[in-house]
């Protein structure tokens, strides 16, 4: 995960934050469970799935009063 964000002043009472936020930045593959049936034969030990969590990115923009 990554996060940069930063904050200005507008007033002595009112602050604008802007926020960009990154999961899984790097975009790795996250593998699910080898087969573990040992009478599945030449299946038998491998990886046909992954998680669904590609990388994801958000923005935002806050006023903080």
């Amino acid at each position: 995960d990554l996060t940069a964000d930063k904050s200005f002043s507008l007033s002595d009472r009112v602050k604008l934050q802007i926020r960009i936020e990154s999961f899984n930045a790097l975009n790795h593959p996250q593998f699910g469970f080898p087969d573990a049936g040992v009478n599945d034969g030449a299946s038998f030990g491998t990886i046909t799935s992954t998680a669904s969590d590609n990388r994801e990115n958000q923005g935002a923009v806050r006023i903080i009063f």
